[in-house]
């Protein structure tokens, strides 16, 4: 187990299920490592001062390096699987294949443009997110520098 996961400040209501995972995402590999960090806003703000914040998926589908038509497409995707993802009528069973088809349409989208790894650390300074307070524990001398840190 992970050393900091047997601190007594740590609570699993399932260990061994967590010892599972963790021992499976060591034998994938990190190539086979995907993080996808903020899906549900739990690090992001919903709004700061009136206005709509954008998750950290929105940051590079609104950047300046996005096309007009390459922004068009993603946002139809967007108004078509957003009402779905938040739609409390229906199961997880059905929302999931319907979230990963989004995914792989907007990642394929994305993979057209002309996106440069060494942009996006100016892709995400000029844009609109704000991150929660609680996100400081992990990085906050550097959130606050680029002036991103805002309190819930």
């Amino acid at each position: 187990m992970v050393p900091e996961l047997q601190k007594i400040t740590v609570r699993m209501k399932n260990p061994e299920h967590v010892k599972n995972i963790v021992s499976a995402l060591r034998k994938g590999g990190a190539a086979r490592l995907q993080v996808i960090s903020d899906f549900d806003m739990t690090l992001t703000r919903f709004g700061f001062n009136g206005k709509r914040c954008p998750t950290s998926h929105n940051i590079i589908d609104n950047c300046r390096v996005i096309s007009e038509e390459g922004r068009k497409k993603l946002k139809d995707l967007l108004h078509y699987y957003y009402p779905i993802e938040i739609d409390p009528y229906r199961t997880m069973e059905d929302k999931l294949p319907l979230m990963i088809e989004w995914w792989t349409k907007a990642h394929n989208l994305l993979s057209q443009e002309n996106i440069l790894k060494n942009d996006i650390a100016q892709i995400v300074k000029e844009s609109d997110v704000k991150l929660r307070y609680v996100v400081c524990i992990w990085d906050s001398k550097s959130i606050q520098e680029r002036g991103k840190l805002s309190k819930q």
